[in-house]
């Protein structure tokens, strides 16, 4: 973001801030950023992930059409570094790759810009990531 500033103006910024960040370091929480096209959603969701020190792994995904679960699962997995074996039980495989997270030394935080651009199933597998 090449200009922070800009969100300052906004009421109560600091607050917003604060209590977003508290649930991103301590809470298993989905946030989620909506607002108009082009009103600065990523440029805020980038902001705000770089206010967040080094004990916390992030992953930023741009999403699209064709991201299939399996491609969704690949790209988690290669961004937290997690051995990725897939098998033919789907289940298996995203209880496998969540204790792999939850092990990890950092915390692991996945962002998904356009995330309404995503099929179904892979909307589901996050669904079960999140609830898990």
């Amino acid at each position: 973001l090449s200009e922070p500033s800009m969100f300052v103006n906004l009421p109560k910024f600091e607050h917003h801030m604060d209590l977003l960040l508290y649930l991103i370091r301590n809470e298993n929480a989905l946030l989620a950023i909506i607002g108009e096209k082009g009103c600065g959603k990523s440029s805020f969701m980038m902001h705000l992930t770089s206010q967040i020190d080094d004990a916390m792994h992030i992953q930023h995904i741009a999403a699209d059409s064709l991201m299939t679960p399996e491609k969704l699962l690949t790209i988690i997995c290669k961004g937290f570094e997690i051995d990725y074996q897939p098998s033919p039980n789907k289940e298996d495989n995203l209880d496998n790759i969540i204790a792999k997270i939850q092990y990890k030394d950092k915390t692991c935080l996945l962002t998904i810009d356009d995330g309404h651009f995503l099929p179904l199933e892979s909307l589901q597998l996050l669904l079960h990531l999140i609830r898990e």
